[in-house]
């Protein structure tokens, strides 16, 4: 829902790395709504174990996560 992508939002730009609990029936729905996840926030999936997805989308303002130690 609306509600629901707005929260994202404002956890994507604050935190950078969020997870997320994805309800799921299936494989193929769950990948499929993890895509348009995506899609719509423009973050990354950096990992799924199950029905839980970690998302990361860099704050173009005011990064929180250095990147430059991940090397």
């Amino acid at each position: 829902s609306d509600g629901v992508f707005n929260e994202l939002e404002i956890a994507l730009n604050y935190h950078e790395l969020v997870k997320v609990k994805i309800s799921a029936d299936d494989r193929d729905a769950l990948e499929s709504m993890q895509k348009k996840i995506c899609a719509k926030t423009g973050a990354i999936a950096i990992q799924r174990i199950g029905g839980m997805v970690i998302l990361f989308r860099r704050n173009p303002k005011d990064a929180v996560i250095d990147l430059s130690l991940a090397h």
